[in-house]
């Protein structure tokens, strides 16, 4: 029998991998899944337990997601195949901003200029969308001391309960 297809609730993120003990939310959108799942890998051979979102939308952001991992992670890890400025990772900021939280967010994208035509996992290499390059910006920021909420470089530090968990209503890929 062919599974049915189920509609897609506009705005809600899925929730691909969850741990009990996060300190890293990956949010990522389309083609670069596969990439956070890898990026996810690799954290757990550093010692870092991710969290991997597939965002799926970049407008509406699913708040209640961002909202949980925001207050229970280090940092969020963006990842788009799209220009940075103004894009999802910038709505994300946005978001927190407007929460009044202040976890500090690490974008993958690209930048806001030409780019000449070439293959994709060459171009993505050489702008820094890799595995790579996400692993180095993200284990200087976990590595980086914490300070307290309201210091210059914005970082909050937060309380996590083993028990946490994402809220009621969070889709989970099954």
């Amino acid at each position: 029998m062919k599974d049915v297809p189920k509609a897609i609730p506009i705005g809600k993120a899925e929730l691909l991998q969850h741990g009990d003990h996060d300190r890293v939310a990956i949010f990522a959108l389309g083609a670069l899944i596969p990439t956070a799942n890898e990026i996810a890998r690799k954290l757990e051979g550093e010692g870092y337990s991710a969290a991997v979102i597939n965002a799926r939308f970049t407008k509406p952001i699913d708040v209640e997601m961002l909202e949980f991992y925001a207050g229970s992670v280090d940092v969020i890890l963006t990842l788009e195949d799209h220009v940075l400025k103004g894009g999802f990772g910038s709505a994300v900021l946005e978001e927190l901003n407007n929460l009044g939280l202040d976890t500090p967010v690490v974008r993958v994208g690209w930048p806001d200029r030409f780019i000449e035509h070439g293959k994709p996992e060459t171009l993505r290499a050489k702008y820094g969308i890799s595995v790579e390059a996400a692993l180095e910006k993200l284990l200087a920021r976990l590595k980086a001391p914490t300070r307290p909420a309201g210091m210059q470089d914005g970082q909050a530090c937060f309380t996590r309960s083993s028990s946490a968990t994402p809220a009621a209503g969070v889709s989970r890929r099954r």
